[in-house]
């Protein structure tokens, strides 16, 4: 028996479960550090020490839409995966004395699984900044595109009237006449289906309004209630403290023949988005992406051929000389202002750009 009823035999359910992002984890088998559907690399550095957990031995740090990985060379069961939701800070930290690392910097990656807090120092061989650089900017991206992969409740969705969509987003259909659902309560709305959301607002108050990514649907039915009658139910699942947790979501539609309809609409869209799903974190064309320097053969973040350095290397480490300068990352268009955040040698910090104002300059501000 589900929330609003007796589950139908129609109910369908989707196998897309990501952890990737929400949590940290080590010694992965091959198969969880594999990208999952709609996962990108982003870029790689080779050469990089573990500084904590594999003092001295290098290995290959690689960026994705949904995390950072790290693993050896030699042994690629030795490996780090962290969620970009996991991180908390990121600085870069001056190495007193680790592998005769005297004078140089390493990446500081402060995170938060569960309950457990890590801390990571990443060293990349050469002492350069453009892997911070590139670290800040992804994750950045990620945490500016969460409409893409989280429930939101209550959400700024509107703008001059009209529904705000997403890069890439369209409209399929629009319902008028749906009622959200809660326990014994209903609201009067309508429900809008693209190929990314799912999304209900109240005729009344437009800001009373869910919006339910498309790739974090689990299952989709369509229950007869006896006291609202027909409900399509979405359920969601999501990463909360490591663990998985579900959430069903009511919609009352009538009659029967039209709430079936919408599910088998929507049934279709969720099976074409679960096969390669949108996570939201954009990358500007303006000059050659990182995704543009990785090898595009490669269908797992750790290969069996990444003994050492790359033929692409010489690419690569023109890629993060050009990161220190400008940055890469397109934010969906929700901040104009450019992130040009680098180590700055004056103050040995990193530190944002400032429009007409040189660093040495502040001090006679």
């Amino acid at each position: 028996m589900g929330v609003f009823g007796k589950r139908s035999k129609d109910r369908v359910k989707f196998a897309l479960s990501i952890w990737q992002d929400c949590t940290v984890r080590f010694d992965n088998k091959i198969e969880d550090v594999t990208k999952i559907p709609g996962e990108r690399v982003i870029v790689r550095f080779e050469n990089v020490i573990d500084l904590l957990g594999n003092p001295g031995l290098k290995g290959t740090l690689v960026l994705t839409n949904l995390r950072i990985v790290w693993y050896l060379f030699e042994k690629q069961s030795i490996n780090i995966s962290i969620g970009w939701r996991c991180v908390n800070n990121l600085y870069v930290k001056a190495v007193k004395d680790a592998d005769k690392s005297k004078g140089m910097h390493a990446l500081h990656i402060s995170a938060t699984s569960g309950v457990t807090r890590y801390n990571f120092n990443f060293l990349h061989n050469g002492g350069r900044m453009g892997m911070f650089s590139a670290v800040h900017r992804v994750r950045r991206a990620y945490d500016t595109s969460h409409t893409f992969r989280d429930v939101l409740l209550r959400a700024s969705l509107f703008k001059a009237g009209e529904i705000r969509l997403l890069p890439n987003e369209i409209i399929v259909e629009q319902y008028g006449g749906v009622c959200s659902v809660v326990k014994d309560e209903g609201w009067l709305g309508e429900a809008v289906l693209t190929n990314l959301r799912f999304i209900w607002f109240s005729q009344n108050t437009p800001n009373f309004n869910v919006s339910i990514p498309l790739s974090k649907v689990c299952e989709l039915d369509v229950v007869n209630s006896s006291k609202f009658g027909h409900i399509l139910t979405i359920t969601t699942l999501s990463m909360v403290k490591g663990k998985a947790k579900e959430n069903i979501y009511g919609f009352r539609i009538a009659p029967g023949s039209r709430c079936t309809e919408i599910f088998t609409k929507v049934k279709g869209i969720v099976e074409i988005v679960v096969m390669r799903p949108d996570f939201g974190v954009r990358f500007s064309k303006d000059k050659e992406s990182p995704a543009e320097v990785i090898d595009r053969k490669e269908d797992v973040v750790a290969t069996t051929e990444d003994k050492g350095v790359s033929g692409g290397f010489g690419k690569l480490l023109k890629y993060s000389q050009e990161m220190e300068e400008e940055t890469t990352h397109d934010v969906s268009k929700e901040e104009e202002k450019p992130d040009q955040i680098a180590y700055n040698p004056f103050l040995g910090l990193s530190v944002e750009y400032m429009k007409n104002v040189n660093i040495s300059e502040i001090w006679t501000l």
